[in-house]
């Protein structure tokens, strides 16, 4: 009886190993396509983005200098 209950046991655990490997497996997809669609709207994005002009720039290099655009007017980069 004591061979029985642990068998029984040791088919349990694996099932619930199983369904919980299932579920990660589904989540791992639902994660791709929520990848896919964040992708998609940044690409977008950056289409509308595209050929704009920079009005207001500034920003501070690794040196700890600050630039503005007018500073960098006539700079290349």
């Amino acid at each position: 009886m004591k061979f029985k209950t642990s068998i029984l046991i040791i088919l349990a655990l694996v099932s619930l190993k199983t369904f919980s490997q299932e579920k990660k497996s589904i989540s791992q997809k639902e994660l791709n396509e929520k990848y896919k669609a964040i992708e998609k709207e940044k690409k977008e994005l950056r289409k509308q983005i595209d050929g704009s002009i920079l009005n207001e720039l500034s920003f501070e290099d690794i040196n700890g200098n600050k630039h503005t655009l007018e500073s960098l007017k006539g700079k290349l980069l």
